[in-house]
């Protein structure tokens, strides 16, 4: 049974990697956006609005997703430093 539930998560982990990295390309285009306008990488309020949007949708296991947002945003904020050093 443990397999199983291994070979469950193991198409997960790839669907998640697979959306995370579309993620990252996204954050690129922003990056290019926001040099355009002169605007800083920081966006705490963007920030604060998707945990504010997760919190009401999963109230339960929100201190989980916001350790995993807090990660994905400095992984962001890091991708859009590196493009606007190019």
């Amino acid at each position: 049974m443990i397999e199983e539930y291994r070979k469950e998560i193991d198409k997960l982990d790839n669907l998640i990697v697979k959306l995370f990295l579309e993620r990252n390309e996204i954050s690129k285009k922003i990056s290019k956006e926001k040099k355009k306008y002169n605007k800083n990488i920081l966006d705490s309020s963007r920030e604060n609005e998707i945990i504010d949007r997760f919190s009401k949708l999963y109230d339960e296991d929100i201190e989980y997703i916001k350790k995993l947002y807090k990660t994905i945003f400095e992984i962001s904020k890091s991708i859009q430093e590196n493009e606007n050093e190019k």
